[in-house]
């Protein structure tokens, strides 16, 4: 559950583009993988159920 909420964080930090990812200066690339932990965290919620 905790890779949803930080993943949808890190989505909409991205999309801002206020923030940028460690190392790359890029805000796309924190949106990405914002969006790879997102849906993560739904693959796993899925499996548990």
């Amino acid at each position: 559950m905790w890779n949803i909420v930080i993943g949808v964080l890190m989505l909409l930090a991205g999309l801002s583009g206020r923030f940028s990812l460690i190392g790359t200066g890029s805000s796309k690339a924190l949106a990405f993988f914002g969006a790879a932990i997102l849906a993560w965290g739904i693959v796993q919620v899925v499996r548990r159920s």
